[in-house]
């Protein structure tokens, strides 16, 4: 795998002869949105249990992608709570 990194210049020199490339920084930026709108919902209405869980039905490959430590903190849970959460969701 291999990650690209470039500037806000330059993204703005492809967006001119590029129009694809204005469309795909579109949708990457409309989903972006979506998602950062899903999860602060999630944070404000939702337990830290069903956040797990919901975590875990999107996307199922960050359990063994990502530390632990990683998941509490993006769940906005420490690290002893998702424990005893996944100690009972394995019940």
């Amino acid at each position: 795998m291999e990650i690209l990194q470039i500037t806000n210049a330059l993204v703005e020199e492809f967006i001119k002869p590029i129009p694809a490339f204005s469309a795909m920084q579109n949708v990457i930026s409309q989903n972006y949105s979506i998602a950062a709108q899903k999860r602060m919902q999630s944070a404000i209405s939702h337990s830290a249990e069903e956040r797990f869980h919901e975590l875990l039905n999107e996307y199922p490959h960050f359990l063994q992608r990502f530390p632990l430590n990683m998941i509490a903190s993006y769940l906005g849970i420490s690290p002893e709570t998702l424990s005893r959460i996944r100690k009972n969701s394995l019940k």
